[in-house]
């Protein structure tokens, strides 16, 4: 699921998604961590420098285009959005074990949450 909450993050996740549509999911994902400081600055997403990157992932940058300005890409990430409303994420990372949320983030309180529901 996405959790676009950053500014501009919308456009990195239209490009992950249009990059599955390609096949080309995990190496366009593991481009993305490895590129990172490049194409954030401040926590916002820049998307033209992000754009500049993409190529190296083997994509076809035109099918993505056309993707990224689809119908269907808004709506997958109008639907994360809607579940993580739902679920009250409101910040990355949000974690839940059988539907409860983890309230203090740490592996120990994540340890006890899981633990708990077993």
């Amino acid at each position: 699921r996405y959790a676009p909450f950053h500014q501009n993050s919308n456009y990195a996740v239209k490009m992950l998604e249009g990059a599955k549509e390609q096949g080309k999911f995990m190496e366009t994902l593991e481009l993305m961590f490895a590129t990172q400081r490049y194409w954030i600055q401040n926590h916002v997403v820049n998307p033209q420098l992000l754009w500049r990157v993409l190529p190296k992932a083997g994509l076809d940058m035109e099918k993505l285009g056309k993707f990224m300005n689809s119908p269907e890409a808004d709506e997958r990430i109008k639907q994360d959005l809607a579940d993580a409303e739902k679920l009250g994420a409101d910040k990355t990372p949000s974690y839940y074990v059988n539907g409860k949320p983890l309230q203090v983030f740490g592996w120990d309180n994540l340890v006890k949450l899981v633990e708990s529901e077993l």
